[in-house]
């Protein structure tokens, strides 16, 4: 056990480095693609995407760690249809468009975390959540093609919005220690952990688009969740040591 600098003994206190990659599903379930699906294309499937993530933690009480975790990831959207142009008078088809969607959110989750280990063998698990902030990003553009001569709808930008964000995860994972006893006071393990975040990103994805709509809902005013919630698997190491 350390010592300071008058004799006295001080508690080890473990700390642990680790950085991790996986996938994350799920994206795209928010109350935004159930709308799009409805008024523009129910084409709203999300492809998996990759996370990237680092942290690091400290062991200060037997079987509790607390500790910071950043991640990173990007979620892209790409979608195009084809459709009638309907007359506002009598609903009545005038003309031909075709549409060409992209939207892309980027999401950097920063919270305060908790775990709990179970047990301290070579092989441990570990159960824990999260507290934080997401500093995110969203932009949706679009680009029409269309037959009808002052068409309202020309497409753009229709928003491109910073979005600062609450946060929250749980999470459980297994550290496969490489060896049981600490070699030069420190020990690399492989990590494996699946995690739920929950990450309240919205943004008035509608304001825009609604002025190239004869009467758009009064609810595209408001602002809609965008869909960076999710469940991830990943995989990763960590490094432990008293002296980080």
């Amino acid at each position: 056990m350390p010592v300071d600098s008058l004799g006295v003994s001080k508690p080890r206190i473990n700390k642990t480095l680790s950085a991790y990659i996986g996938s994350k599903v799920s994206l795209g379930d928010s109350d935004f693609f159930r709308e799009y699906a409805r008024a523009f294309s129910p084409n709203t499937t999300f492809p998996v995407q990759t996370v990237f993530g680092a942290a690091i933690r400290a062991e200060v009480i037997p079987s509790i760690r607390f500790g910071l975790n950043g991640e990173y990831f990007a979620a892209d959207f790409v979608d195009s249809y084809a459709g009638a142009v309907l007359s506002p008078v009598d609903s009545l088809p005038v003309g031909s468009r075709f549409s060409s969607e992209k939207i892309h959110f980027t999401a950097i989750p920063l919270m305060l975390t908790a775990d709990y280990m179970p047990f301290t063998t070579q092989f441990r698990t570990y159960f824990g959540g999260g507290l934080g902030l997401t500093i995110g990003h969203v932009r949706w553009e679009e680009s029409t093609i269309s037959t009808v001569a002052n068409d309202r709808r020309i497409g753009g930008t229709h928003i491109d919005e910073n979005i600062l964000a609450p946060s929250a995860c749980l999470y459980a994972g297994l550290e496969l220690g490489f060896d049981k006893r600490f070699k030069n006071k420190s020990v690399t393990s492989l990590i494996i952990e699946a995690r739920y975040s929950i990450i309240g990103m919205s943004a008035p994805m509608f304001a825009t688009v609604g002025s190239q709509f004869f009467n758009p809902p009064v609810e595209w005013k408001q602002k809609y969740s965008v869909g960076a919630s999710g469940f991830s698997l990943t995989i990763g190491l960590a490094f432990q040591s008293p002296d980080i």
